[in-house]
This record gives structure tokens, C-alpha cells and sequence, in this order.
């Protein structure tokens, strides 16, 4: 049993001692039968009982075994979306602390005409950045209800990097090269948006001392 513990095993045994027989089928054995007390019939279908009970183990513990690996990962999927909303809660508050603020200075008039101007335009650039926040929620939730559908269309990457660079002039220069005018691909302009407006994020993030951020489309080939 413990050579092949998947293998059945029927005894056959001349001892007539219960305890034995006992002691056999708990440590795994299947059936346990006393030589010259069982007829062929009745070898064959012990045989055939203990191949369909070891079949029936082995398909129990498969169940188990997937169960186990589907609770751990749901429990990590939980996880994770604890942690994204953890994020999603952090960068909801700066645009929203940055709107409130220009906000109230332009309501209670201490800009002039150039700085309220350039108020309008933080604002703006705060609200379109909650906008792709919210995006970003929706998407999750749709993948979550496997109704997340990704288009396939020609996109121009340099119209999609530059616009998203727009989004975060206010908060650090980037400087941004394009080794070509026009870099197409086949995909979805929103969700690819979504992916460079991530690493633009982190970039600016995580670049020390406000440093500039480097952006540049390069070609390789015919790629």
C-alpha cells in the first residue's frame, strides 16, 4: 500500500484472524476474503468493487485537490481587490483635495485673470483623471462578470501616449519622443489607454525629487 497507495488491493487470506482483516482495510486495503471461502463469482466481483471504490477515492480527492486550489484563489483574488481598492481610495483623494482647492479659490475670487485660467485648467485636468479612475472601476467589474468586451481596431500609439501625457501635465514634465509620426497597432484605444496611463503614473510616482519623465515610442524593424 504504500509502494502504489493508488493501487487496489483485495487480500486473500488463509488466516481466519478478524483483527487482521481488520487492521488490512484500515490501513487502506479494499476487501479482505479467506482462501476456500469465496467462489470465483464472488473473487471477480470483489475485485471489480474494489477497482470502482479506488476510482471513486481518486476522483474524491481530485475534488478536494480542486477546491482547495479554487479557495486559494479566490482568497488572493479578495486580496487583491482590497489592495486596488486601497489604491483606487488613495488616488481618488489627490485629484478630488486639488479640485476642491482651485475650486474655493476661484469662488471666493483670489485669482486673477491668468491664474484662474490656469485653475480651470487643473480642474479639468483632476476631473478627467477621477473620469479614468471610474473607468478603471467599471472594467474591473466587467471582468469580474466575464462581460469585459476588447475591441479590435487600428490605433495610432502616438495619438494614444500623447493624450494620455496631456492628462498629467499639471503634475510633471514629460518628455516625450516618437522615433515615428504614427505607430499602429490592432487593439482596444481605451484599455491601451488604461495601460499607459498606469505606467505614466507609476513613472511619475515613483521618479525621485520630481525629476522629468522620459516617454518615447521607439522602432524596431518593422515593430
Amino acid at each position: 500500500l504504500q509502494t502504489a497507495p493508488r493501487l487496489p488491493v483485495v487480500i486473500l487470506s488463509g488466516d481466519l484472524d478478524e483483527r487482521l482483516a481488520t487492521v488490512a482495510l484500515q490501513s487502506g486495503a479494499q476487501d479482505y476474503l479467506l482462501k476456500g471461502h469465496v467462489s470465483e463469482i464472488a473473487l471477480r466481483r470483489a475485485l471489480r468493487y474494489a477497482i470502482e471504490r479506488q476510482e471513486l477515492s481518486d476522483r474524491l480527492a481530485a475534488s478536494v485537490d480542486e477546491l482547495e486550489r479554487q479557495r486559494a484563489s479566490v482568497i488572493t483574488l479578495n486580496q487583491l481587490k482590497n489592495d486596488l481598492i486601497a489604491v483606487l481610495a488613495h488616488d481618488i483623494k489627490g485629484p478630488l483635495t486639488s479640485i476642491i482647492g482651485f475650486a474655493e479659490l476661484l469662488e471666493e475670487g483670489f485669482l486673477d485673470a491668468d491664474a484662474g485660467a490656469g485653475a480651470a485648467r487643473t480642474i479639468r485636468s483632476n476631473a478627467q483623471r477621477l473620469a479614468t479612475l471610474a473607468n478603471d472601476v467599471l472594467a474591473l467589474s466587467r471582468v469580474e462578470h466575464g462581460e469585459l468586451e476588447i475591441a479590435d481596431e487600428r490605433v495610432d500609439l502616438v495619438d494614444v501616449v500623447r493624450n494620455v501625457i496631456a492628462l498629467h501635465a499639471q503634475e510633471r514634465a514629460v518628455n516625450f519622443v516618437a522615433e515615428a509620426e504614427h505607430a499602429y497597432v490592432r487593439g482596444d484605444a481605451e484599455r491601451l489607454k488604461q495601460v499607459f496611463d498606469n505606467v505614466l503614473r507609476n513613472a511619475i510616482k515613483y521618479s525621485p525629487g520630481g525629476a522629468a519623465v522620459d516617454v518615447r515610442i521607439a522602432a524596431r524593424g518593422d515593430s
